[in-house]
């Protein structure tokens, strides 16, 4: 801070914060950083003095679980920098490419372990990508020019996420753990007792009781107001989650080498915070000219790169539908030479003949590519157990013809037209036969229990994933859903002891045993 400003004061915990988002709760708070696509992500956004002053720190003090990036044995103290760096590379969701690029220059490791401790904290989503070459529509690109000084690629919010996720120890099967787990590891001998990116995903999904236990009662704050609070000093908030680091993985009968005159006073409390000035706001996180203007030039290059998809994408709709018209007007699609017989021979391309609409105009029945196991839903007869598409049908029975053309006469449109030499005495030519539409029965589908379906859900389904990570529902899930309304109709309002009435709903089919026969 330059001279002649006033210096930051100390935060009264026992008064309100000056900043409405530090007295609403982490859950009704917008934590992750929405841009459309193309806008780049400033030092606000990302509250890059924060980042700079957790990284910048030169105090060795936690234990690396793993050899050090400079060699060394596990086991020895390194600074924070070095931990995450490390704990990134140990980690292994990430690719031999990344490691070799984050070992080669530090810098690039510093400013991808930026990005990644902001995706640990749930700053950065999952639909974020940081290169403008970007095809898919599921996600948004954002240049970030205070982290892309370099020539390193940060890649995509997704792989970011996959590689902090796999980040645990040896021993640890699983990371969902609460602070108090860890801490309890810790106290017990075990240091480390996780790696420091699993202790922040702890944190940060036990935000609001980590403020209640580490900060006083009369604050209001929690941990992610470390990152999302302006109106607090970055200093600060970076001695203090430090501060949060340093207590969860390192032993207790050693003092916290980030520990202020406060916090040496109250053991378990965090360091004071400070309140920046009102008048000095604009002091921090300040983006420099040189980065705005890469930021600009990035977002326009991002719109020229989207404007060229677009082109293309209209480019092959209308080769396509150019194509297609020249083939309904019967012009030909490769050479053609003339014998001297009656008839026409043709060369390598032969002219494409007229094609039936039994040939044409198909729908696949169920969507389901072609050999797959799905069974055939039809409303007709014809059924015999156990069929399926695969096992009983020809290729022609997974199509499905108008009516007007299962009505018509047996005999299709022709696939030729009489050459005008010939006259009425020309040969007429063969008439295809629409072969008829097989129909079968629809198939037993097998219905499982409610203790059938909680077992498969439980040896299936991975608690450690989010929900976005989860696999469609299919239709057990559905009838699993139905059934427990209906349990939840029939008891809400009602004594256990007598027999509810008959509730109408939805025809669900009963739960079928394993040993029930099909």
């Amino acid at each position: 801070m330059s001279e002649g400003t006033h210096p930051p004061v100390p935060l009264d915990w026992h008064q309100e914060m000056p900043h409405s988002s530090s007295q609403a709760s982490h859950r009704n708070r917008t934590l992750a950083i929405k841009h459309v696509d193309g806008e780049p992500l400033t030092r606000a956004d990302i509250q890059y003095d924060l980042l700079f002053n957790i990284f910048d720190d030169r105090n060795a003090a936690f234990t690396d679980p793993y050899r050090t990036l400079h060699g060394h044995p596990p086991g020895t103290k390194v600074t924070f920098r070095d931990l995450y760096v490390n704990a990134l590379l140990q980690s292994p969701r990430c690719s031999k490419g990344l490691r070799d690029k984050m070992l080669e220059s530090p810098a690039f490791g510093t400013d991808f372990a930026k990005i990644a401790l902001l995706a640990n904290v749930g700053r950065i989503n999952t639909t974020m990508a940081f290169f403008p070459e970007l095809r898919t529509t599921l996600r948004t690109y954002h240049p970030v020019p205070s982290l892309q000084k370099t020539d390193g690629n940060l890649q995509d919010a997704p792989r970011i996420k996959n590689i902090l996720k796999s980040c645990l120890l040896p021993g640890e099967l699983s990371g969902q753990a609460t602070p108090l787990d860890i801490v309890t590891r810790a106290r017990s001998g075990q240091i480390p007792p996780t790696t420091v990116v699993n202790l922040i995903f702890a944190m940060a999904n036990h935000a609001l009781p980590l403020g209640r236990t580490h900060f006083p009662s009369g604050s209001s704050l929690d941990f992610l107001d470390l990152f999302t609070n302006t109106t607090l000093t970055s200093a600060s908030r970076a001695r203090v989650f430090l501060w949060l680091c340093y207590h969860h993985l390192e032993e207790h009968t050693i003092p916290n080498p980030f520990a202020d005159d406060y916090a040496a006073q109250n053991p378990g409390k965090a360091p004071m915070l400070e309140v920046l000035p009102i008048d000095h706001e604009s002091t921090e996180n300040v983006d420099p000219p040189e980065e705005v203007e890469w930021g600009n030039r990035m977002r326009q290059q991002r719109r020229l790169f989207v404007q060229k998809q677009a082109d293309v994408v209209l480019e092959s709709a209308d080769s396509a539908a150019g194509g297609s018209a020249g083939d309904e007007n019967g012009k030909s699609i490769g050479p053609s030479t003339s014998g001297r017989g009656r008839g026409k021979k043709t060369g390598k391309k032969a002219v494409r003949r007229s094609v039936s609409p039994a040939e044409t105009d198909v729908t696949n029945v169920t969507g389901h590519p072609e050999g797959s196991e799905v069974s055939i839903m039809l409303e007709q007869g014809g059924y015999q157990p156990g069929l399926t598409r695969a096992a009983s049908a020809p290729d022609f029975r997974h199509r499905l013809i108008p009516a007007e053309w299962q009505n018509s006469q047996p005999s299709a449109p022709q696939c030729g037209r009489p050459r005008a030499d010939e006259g009425s005495s020309a040969r007429p030519t063969k008439r295809r036969r629409v072969p008829p539409v097989p129909t079968l029965a629809p198939l037993f589908v097998y219905q499982r229990t409610m203790l059938e379906h909680a077992w498969h859900t439980v040896c299936s389904t991975d608690p450690a994933l989010e929900s976005d990570d989860e696999t469609v529902a299919d239709e057990h899930v559905r009838v699993d859903c139905v059934r427990r309304l209906h349990v939840l109709n029939r008891l809400r309002g009602r004594s256990p002891t007598p027999e509810p009435p008959e509730v109408s709903g939805p025809n669900i089919p009963p739960a079928v045993t394993s040993d029930s026969a099909l």
